[in-house]
């Protein structure tokens, strides 16, 4: 018997068929619980192609899948970065200043901030559906529903899910997919409120009032397909690649590798540099090619585009390290458990959730954030010590096996939905 046997659990985010990030982590958790219980999994999500509008099933071992595609004009790229102008834009230009730190304090949150916010209606903002919640409550109609998991918060599309869910008494929690400083945002945190369970994928930085009710349900990934013994490559090439799996954007830290490899370069130390995803900021990209000819580096680098799963586990398994220093609030970036997987070590920024992924110093390293001077020699340790490299390759991967597998995911997602699914079945 499994633990999620008859269970109809509902899932609405802003994600889209066949996109990353988000997606793949849904993608594998719903595979995953399936696997592991009969449980009924109703996903509502987003597409921009008219055409694919309506309502797909798939089987998901004794489980089942049933996605419900809903229109938006923008597609998964575009709402992106909307999203994120939103979310972290706005943020950044005040909302975490002294002001904002007091006012979601715990106490003045409890007296005043609450308050202040229970009248408030979310916006409706570009690239949210029109009203899903008439979608939750015809599936409702259909399949009585247990549990509604959200994946997104703020906007007025989940505000008309919690007033549905509210209604109908059903219990309702939600998993957040990024740094946890963006629970603190006005339209996340007044929909906090009204939501039973909060979960994250990293641990780090949750806001104090939150503390008491946040569950750790962390990342997962396929091991075995993460697994050197699958690529058609399973050896480090030479000049040794120093590889970087990310969008194509300022904060990704692609500049700063660039740099680094040429003072690499001028030491004698010869690497290559190979930057794999898509294009968020074309202006960027010119930057970055501007910058590949200054440090002459034009042999050295090369801008893959976007990749799929195959290509990127191939690219891992002949590089020597993923280099990633990012500046962006990661949640638990999944490059970090896919490159240990493939046992490549990583050398990172200790931001966000970073450090929940990487053991410093055994699996890869983790460096404090800015310290570029720190990134670069950790780069040149690992490139001219090939016996430490490999000692910590073989470390990353039981890392991974034993925490991050898609078993211990769908384990940790269990027991975050348990106390609401027992308190659902004693109030029937």
């Amino acid at each position: 018997m499994g633990m999620l046997d008859g269970y109809n659990i509902l899932r609405y985010g802003h994600v889209f068929d066949g996109g990353g990030g988000m997606e793949q982590y849904l993608s594998d958790l719903n595979l995953a619980l399936g696997t592991r219980s009969a449980v009924n999994v109703f996903q509502v999500q987003l597409t921009s192609v008219a055409g694919n509008v309506g309502e797909t099933e798939h089987r998901l071992g004794m489980g089942r899948l049933l996605r419900v595609s809903l229109f938006v004009e923008q597609s998964a790229h575009e709402l992106a970065i909307a999203g994120c102008k939103r979310t972290i834009g706005s943020t950044v230009r005040g909302c975490f200043g002294p002001l904002h730190r007091m006012l979601f304090a715990p106490p003045v949150y409890s007296i005043f901030t609450r308050r202040a916010l229970k009248y408030r209606r979310a916006r409706r903002f570009p690239g949210e559906p029109d009203h899903p919640s008439e979608t939750v409550a015809r599936l409702n109609d259909r399949f009585p529903l247990d549990l509604i998991c959200l994946h997104s918060a703020g906007g007025a599309d989940v505000e008309g899910i919690l007033d549905f869910a509210q209604a109908r008494r059903i219990p309702t929690v939600y998993v957040h997919h990024f740094a946890n400083d963006r629970l603190s945002t006005p339209s996340v945190g007044r929909q906090l409120d009204r939501i039973q369970g909060i979960a994250g994928v990293a641990g780090s930085q949750v806001p104090a009032r939150l503390r008491g009710k946040f569950f750790n349900v962390s990342d997962g990934i396929d091991v075995e397909f993460f697994s050197r013994s699958r690529a058609q490559t399973n050896q480090p090439s030479f000049p040794r690649v120093i590889f970087l799996p990310a969008r194509i954007t300022p904060k990704k830290g692609q500049a700063e590798l660039i740099r680094a490899a040429g003072i690499l370069r001028r030491r004698g130390l010869q690497c290559r540099v190979v930057l794999a995803g898509r294009t968020d900021n074309p202006g960027f990209m010119r930057e970055l090619r501007e910058l590949t000819k200054l440090e002459g580096l034009t042999d050295l680098v090369e801008f893959t585009g976007h990749l799929d799963v195959c290509e990127l586990r191939e690219w891992y398994a002949r590089a020597a390290i993923v280099g990633f220093p990012t500046r962006h609030p990661e949640g638990l970036g999944r490059i970090l458990l896919e490159c240990q997987a493939m046992e490549v070590p990583p050398i990172v920024y200790n931001i966000g959730g970073t450090s929940e992924g990487v053991q410093d110093g055994e699996t890869g390293f983790l460096v404090r954030l800015g310290d570029f001077g720190g990134f670069v020699e950790r780069i040149s340790e690992l490139l001219a010590n090939e016996t430490r490299r490999r000692q910590m390759a073989r470390a990353a991967r039981r890392f991974v096996l034993r925490d991050f597998s898609l078993e211990a995911l769908a384990a940790r997602h269990e027991q975050f939905y348990a106390p609401f699914l027992r308190k659902f079945a004693e109030r029937s």
